[in-house]
């Protein structure tokens, strides 16, 4: 167990007398998380028909699409008259559960501006 990883209860094989399997393209359906992944995965250079494809897809999502890294939303600027502007965000490069909880920013010391020249106030990104 200690070798492997991981414990196997018991395993219950199923012959092929209880259930064939089939190899025609109808009948299956090579997984590779993105039907874009040409070789691996049921793409249109495979000759598949455009209906099946769809299927595929819907079926069983991209996972170039699907998951994403931890990002914040975006600070915002300060209304100008009914607008306030996106600013900027963070993202981690990381994936998983760690990129959420790792890592804490605040935004601290906003201050409005006191010069009449400049009318963009300031503030302390704190990671």
């Amino acid at each position: 167990m200690a070798s492997q990883g991981h414990y196997l209860y018991i395993d219950w094989p199923v012959t092929n007398i209880v259930a064939p399997v089939k190899t025609d393209i109808s009948t299956i359906a090579l997984l590779s998380g993105s039907s874009e992944d040409p070789g691996v995965g049921l793409s249109a250079a495979d000759d598949v028909p455009a209906t099946l494809l769809n299927q595929y897809q819907n079926m069983f999502g991209r996972f170039d699409t699907r998951y994403s890294t931890a990002k914040t939303p975006y600070i915002i600027s300060q209304p100008f008259g009914k607008t306030e502007h996106n600013l900027f965000y963070f993202e981690n490069l990381s994936d998983g559960a760690a990129g959420n909880t790792n890592y804490y920013i605040s935004i601290e010391n906003v201050k409005a501006s006191t010069d009449p020249a400049n009318l963009y106030g300031t503030f302390d990104v704190v990671l």
